[in-house]
């Protein structure tokens, strides 16, 4: 997957490249390959797995009159994950756990930022008869921090605006837990929810 970028001019003095993907003031490319495995172990157990690879490279400068400030970041991460599915009358269960690595590098600053993540995730579903049913589920999300909060260079937007983000911030992670009962019978549907953010 690639990117394509124009030069975009906000007002009279300051330029900046613009990406016209993202909206975001970075000038880059991406490369990105996937891999999905699934089987059926027996009767009531099923194995899927997976993973994915990106690179992304990010060259850009920023120009406000005569100051100039430059960056190039390189980012090489694998994501995979590992499932288990398992259907026993009437309970279902998916196991699995969710895998991140990242390799962050800096080249104006020197920085080179190595980092590991386990999500375990836990899905199951009990049919206590045709009509009802129970769902328990139990994940892990992450958000990254975004390129304009990890450049640590400063960068001149206007001569009293200066922007300078942290290399070494880490990602936010959440668990989430959420119980979930459903009612159904012809047209009829109902359901409760109660989730809980850790």
């Amino acid at each position: 997957m690639w990117s394509y970028h124009n030069n975009k001019s906000v007002y009279e003095g300051i330029n900046y490249f613009r990406s016209s993907e993202d909206n975001t003031n970075e000038d880059n490319y991406r490369i990105s390959s996937e891999i999905d495995y699934s089987r059926v172990l027996s009767q009531y157990f099923k194995l899927s797995a997976g993973a994915n690879y990106l690179h992304t490279n990010n060259r850009n400068h920023f120009l406000y009159l005569e100051e100039e400030n430059r960056y190039k970041y390189l980012d090489n991460s694998i994501t995979a994950y590992l499932d288990f599915n398992i259907d026993i009358k009437n309970l279902s269960f998916l196991l699995g756990i969710n895998y991140f690595n990242q390799n962050k590098r800096f080249q104006d600053e020197v920085i080179n930022i190595k980092s590991s993540y386990f999500f375990p995730k836990l899905s199951s579903i009990f049919s206590i008869n045709s009509n009802n049913s129970l769902m328990l589920n139990c994940y892990s999300t992450q958000t990254l921090p975004t390129l304009w909060q990890l450049i640590g260079i400063p960068i001149n937007i206007t001569p009293n605006y200066i922007v300078k983000g942290n290399p070494y911030l880490k990602p936010e992670n959440i668990m989430n837990v959420s119980l979930e009962y459903d009612y159904t019978k012809g047209s009829t549907f109902f359901q409760l929810h109660s989730s809980m953010i850790i």
